[in-house]
């Protein structure tokens, strides 16, 4: 993934980050009145690396003031927008105060500022990217194109890394421990059976199977589940179309004989829109 696309999707949600505009203002902020993002991708932070911001901080002042927008509801206090490493360091080192830029922030650009900034600061794990990803799908409502237009990322690697939510939860956990790798996942994904994905993840970790080795076993197993695959593909490829054109969550359920379409409201407004897009 490039960082200078990544850099350009990041200054498009939020700008410069080194000083306030006319708009904004600086301010240094009780630690305590800051709360994390609640769309951070990233599950684990090193105790190590921080410890060596912490040190770093120590030594030369924080650089660069971290970014906040005043918390949703109009609550008392403010939720990180980019920097949380840098609070976790100055906590460390029992800071009261850090430096931190107010803007006002869309939950849309929080979400996607949270993931792009790990993206391009450091390296997420496949895992975190998925359930990130997977949040600004569901909880935000934009379908695939439109993240990949937010975050600056193709279709394509959005859909992988959304479809690793079909992991099963042994090859999730391999995956985030970084006993296998992204291109271990995607070959598990064509099996189509968690029983037999979780003998294939067992036999890879026993024998440190390569991609390409992983890919020769799956091919081995015959093709009823790589057409159980291409037939989730074509559904989920529906569902986005449908979504793409009544802008709500659409769930393809087939069956035996026939099948259902449902589309997902939450208000009556979402109702009148469903209800407008069928007349159309």
């Amino acid at each position: 993934m490039s960082k200078s696309v990544l850099g350009r999707g990041l200054h498009s949600l939020i700008g410069d980050n080194d000083s306030p505009t006319a708009s904004e203002r600086m301010a240094y902020i009780d630690v305590d009145l800051l709360e994390t993002n609640p769309h951070q991708p990233r599950q684990v932070f090193s105790e190590e690396a921080l410890r060596e911001l912490a040190d770093s901080i120590k030594e030369n002042g924080l650089l660069q003031p971290i970014v906040v927008t005043h918390k949703e509801g109009g609550g008392e206090g403010f939720t990180i927008v980019v920097g949380e490493r840098r609070w976790r360091a100055t906590q460390l080192l029992g800071l009261k105060k850090i430096p931190a830029i107010i803007r006002e922030v869309s939950r849309k650009k929080l979400a996607g500022l949270a993931l792009l900034e790990n993206l391009q600061r450091q390296d997420l794990n496949p895992v975190e990217i998925s359930e990130s990803l997977h949040k600004m799908n569901k909880e935000l409502n934009l379908n695939q194109e439109e993240i990949a237009k937010v975050l600056g990322m193709d279709r394509t690697s959005i859909s992988n890394y959304i479809r690793l939510k079909n992991l099963s939860p042994e090859s999730t956990k391999a995956l985030l421990d970084e006993h296998i790798t992204m291109g271990h996942a995607k070959v598990l994904l064509q099996v189509g059976n968690s029983e037999k994905e979780r003998k294939l993840l067992s036999e890879t970790l026993a024998k440190h199977l390569s991609v390409r080795d992983l890919e020769k076993r799956v091919q081995s197993l015959g093709r009823p589940a790589r057409k159980k695959q291409e037939k989730e593909l074509y559904l989920s490829s529906l569902e986005e179309e449908l979504r793409s054109y009544v802008g709500l969550p659409v769930s393809i359920t087939p069956k035996k004989r026939g099948g259902s379409i449902t589309i997902h409201y939450k208000n009556e407004k979402e109702f009148e829109q469903i209800i407008q897009s069928l007349k159309e």
